[in-house]
This record gives C-alpha cells, sequence and structure tokens, in this order.
C-alpha cells in the first residue's frame, strides 16, 4: 500500500506531463486544428479542454478552501494512503487500459458538458492555470491528513469523498480525456497527438 506522500508524487508527475504537453505544444497550435472534432466523431481538443476546465471550476476551488481549514503538519504526512470505497470505485471507472482506452463509455453530466467551440487560446490558458493551482494544491496536500477531509462531488451534494479520492479521481478523469485529445489532434496532425504511455502511468 502507498504512502500518501508517493499517492500524490504519481499524482502530480501525470498533470506535470500534461502541463508540458499544453504549454509546449498543444498552444502552438491553430484554433482550426484544436476546434477540428474527428471525422468518426466524438469531442474536438477545444471541446475536451473545455470539459476538464469545468470539473477544475468546481473542484479546484473545494479542495483550496478545505485545505485552507486543515491543521497542516510541519512534515509530509507518511501514513499509508488507501483510497475509500466510492472513491477509488471513481478513479478506476475514470482510468484507461493500457491501449490508452476508456474502459468504459460515459455521457458527461449537462454542466459539464463543451458549450459548443470557444476561442482555443482562451480555452488553453484556462487549462494550463487550472493545471498550475492543481499542482500547488498537490503540493500542499502533502501535509494534510487527507482521509479527513471531505468534498462533495459535483454530481451530488451529498455525496462527499476524502479529499485524496477526489485528487485521484480528477487526475484519472484528465487522463482519459487528454487521450481523447490526443487521439482528436492525431487525425488532423500526428506529431500533435503523440499519446501518453497509459500502461506506464
Amino acid at each position: 500500500m502507498p504512502t500518501q506522500q508517493a499517492m500524490l508524487q504519481t499524482l502530480a508527475a501525470t498533470v506535470q506531463q500534461q502541463l508540458a504537453q499544453a504549454q509546449h505544444q498543444w498552444l502552438r497550435l491553430p484554433h482550426s486544428t484544436l476546434a477540428q472534432p474527428p471525422a468518426t466523431g466524438g469531442w474536438s481538443a477545444n471541446e475536451c479542454l473545455q470539459h476538464l476546465n469545468s470539473y477544475s471550476r468546481y473542484y479546484l476551488p473545494r479542495l483550496q478552501q478545505a485545505f485552507g481549514k486543515a491543521n497542516a503538519a510541519a512534515q509530509p504526512v507518511q501514513r499509508s494512503w488507501q483510497a475509500g470505497w466510492l472513491g477509488g470505485w471513481f478513479t478506476r471507472l475514470m482510468q484507461p487500459d493500457a491501449n490508452g482506452q476508456a474502459t468504459k463509455k460515459m455521457k458527461a453530466p449537462a454542466d459539464h458538458r463543451p458549450a459548443g467551440v470557444l476561442p482555443s487560446q482562451q480555452v488553453m490558458e484556462e487549462f494550463i492555470a487550472h493545471q498550475q493551482h492543481l499542482l500547488q494544491l498537490l503540493e500542499q496536500a502533502a501535509y494534510l491528513p487527507l482521509h479527513q477531509l471531505r468534498i462533495s462531488i459535483s454530481i451530488s451534494r451529498l455525496v462527499r469523498l476524502q479529499a485524496g479520492d477526489v485528487l485521484s479521481f480528477l487526475v484519472a478523469h484528465q487522463l482519459r480525456h487528454v487521450l481523447q485529445l490526443q487521439r482528436a489532434l492525431a487525425a488532423h496532425t500526428p506529431a500533435a497527438g503523440t499519446l501518453y504511455n497509459a500502461a506506464a502511468m
């Protein structure tokens, strides 16, 4: 069983990789490429990012608020980390298989669906800002008792998960849609659609 610190480091490494790709690759692509959906259907890269931004807008402020009220330790918490049964299930549901494919198709909740195509520069800059914020929260989380902090999920305010489960879900959900984004880009610009090796994540 990993420690809380090891779990957070794994999440941070994934977010850092996604942030670097956004800053050094996707940000350089023209709006026409980012806004074009695959010929086979599905969201464009622009729409995938809008969807991820909507989740960040909901979860990051709530994590920030919960962390601000918690008592931080002087050193990183080294206790073992164990996901809750529901939080672990949500995270596993989001995780792609070894080929980078979603293991289960799901329909996005209405309030997390893209609002058509928005200016790609605006969408990308928001995504980058959210990833930078998420990295700050992951760093802050290392000093907190994540198993004691609870966050309401976006699809039902009555369901509250451990803060560590919310972080794990967020990163797994992002990876799911970053892979979708990359497949959309690969249909038009193969070099821009280089996929993560999901088995190594």
